[in-house]
């Protein structure tokens, strides 16, 4: 019996030693695979045809996400069918320096794609084989749509806040003192309202601006509000670099990080001097128009356009025996329910449609009372004028009857004492006849002793009547 053996030790080593490596070749295959099917990148393969055309070989996953162009419709196919102009041309354009130059390009292109318009940073990196061709390039691009987004959103913003005509201030939310938040940013405009620089501000507080006029009261509830991450608006006099005051209405909000935590304050203050100066001037004007119709004997009253009273003087109170804080912001109608069946409701209503001033003698159902009044319609409603005439009225009407009853004497004196006044003198005319007998001279003397008698007793009635209209 022979046996042969030999030492396949080494053999076996190096076998193993190549199971391993193809383990290892496979696992980093897997990785890699699982790595370029997983990038939130696009990355692609191309190559270099004989024509010199491009081809694509393979693309990932998110070629497919972010394009909506899936991996079947790509593969294999040349890039003109699959990139539309004019990011094609640039594409080609930079694929051949990529190759002419041997080393890695980057550039960045806008292109329209099923899903949308996409603005990619491409990046294209030359592959070359062992005689120093290119045969490959291997590309990636990452897509910096939403970048870009908000890049343009925040030169927008920048734009807006570098160029508004309202201050901005951006302060740290922390460390917060006494003092208030530090400042860390002022705009353009905040340098034009209040006279300091940029320079003068940054790492101070807004308090710089607050002066011995300045709302304490009103800085407070801010100082409570920024304590409380609230935001607050508050109007206040500040102080110019140069001392001199103005209005400012300031407006305060925290802004948060991605985490939620605070971080800063922005605050935009708007010069409102010219406002304010006009407010103080017309609630100067209502004061003293107020202080007028307050001191005016007549009674006066203001409703708006939907009858809703808005002012009722002291005057009017006393006459119409109601309190203002009864009637102050009530509809006319129901304060009055009967007034819309009356000739007053009328000439309201013919002010308001016709906008002209109406005149009128009304008697008051609620006070027994007679009114003069005047109305006069405005843009915003109805100022009435009105003066009690009651005792007036009453004062004509008692004349009225003293004339009547004075008319009443006067036609006595003529209708009544006439007649016997002539039958006086007739039967004085008789007397003078001297032919009468003494019987005839005392018949007449009877007779005109009559008359006298009469007469006398008219003269006495309307000495009485006279009498009567004198007294009252």
């Amino acid at each position: 019996m022979m046996v042969v053996f030999n030492d396949i030790t080494e053999k076996e080593i190096s076998l193993k030693k190549i199971k391993d490596n193809e383990q290892k070749l496979l696992d980093s295959q897997q990785q890699l695979s699982l790595i370029y099917n997983n990038v939130k990148d696009v990355i692609f393969v191309i190559s270099i045809e004989a024509d010199g055309k491009f081809k694509f070989l393979s693309v990932n996953q998110a070629f497919t996400d972010i394009t909506g162009i899936q991996e079947s419709d790509v593969i294999g196919k040349y890039i003109d069918y699959i990139i539309p102009e004019p990011s094609l041309t640039l594409a080609v354009s930079k694929y051949k320096q990529a190759i002419s130059s041997k080393e890695k390009i980057t550039w960045t292109e806008t292109t329209p794609y099923p899903t949308g318009t996409k603005i990619g940073e491409v990046t294209v990196t030359p592959i070359f084989d062992q005689y120093n061709n290119c045969v490959q390039l291997v590309g990636s691009v990452h897509d910096i749509t939403e970048l870009k987004k908000e890049e343009r959103q925040l030169r927008l913003l920048e734009s807006v806040i570098t160029n508004t005509n309202d201050s901005v201030i951006i302060m740290e939310a922390e460390p917060f003192d006494e003092q208030g938040p530090r400042i860390i940013y002022v705009n353009n405009a905040f340098t034009k309202m209040t006279g300091y620089t940029a320079a003068e501000v940054l790492g101070k507080s807004p308090r710089i601006l607050q002066g011995p006029s300045s709302d304490w009261a009103e800085l407070a509830r801010l100082n409570e509000a920024i304590r409380n991450w609230l935001s607050c608006e508050i109007t206040i006099i500040n102080y110019k670099k140069s001392g001199e005051q103005f209005w400012i209405n300031t407006s305060i909000t925290p802004i948060a990080n991605e985490k939620g935590r605070f971080t800063h304050w922005i605050a935009i203050e708007r010069d409102v001097t010219e406002q304010k100066l006009a407010e103080q001037k017309l609630n100067s004007s209502y004061k003293e128009r107020n202080e007028i119709l307050e001191s005016i004997g007549d009674g006066f009253f203001a409703m708006d356009k939907n009858w809703v009273v808005n002012y009722w003087n002291k005057r009017a109170e006393i006459i119409l025996e109601k309190p203002r804080e009864e009637v102050i912001g009530r509809d006319l109608r129901d304060i009055y329910p009967d007034i819309p069946g009356r000739a007053t409701y009328e000439h309201y209503k013919k002010a308001f449609k016709e906008k002209t001033v109406q005149s009128f003698e009304t008697l008051s159902p609620a006070v027994n009372r007679w009114f003069d009044v005047m109305v006069y319609p405005s843009e915003n409603g109805l100022s009435v004028y009105f003066k009690d005439i009651t005792e007036r009225l009453l004062h004509s009407k008692a004349i009225e009857q003293q004339n009547e009853k004075l008319r009443t004497v006067a036609w006595m004196q003529s209708h009544l004492t006439r007649p016997h006044v002539a039958n006086l003198l007739g039967l004085m005319n008789v007397l003078k006849n001297e032919e009468l007998t003494e019987a005839e001279k005392g018949e007449v003397l009877n007779h005109l002793l009559t008359a006298v008698n009469k007469l006398d007793a008219i003269i006495l009635e309307i000495v009485e009547n006279a009498e009567e209209i004198k007294y009252k």
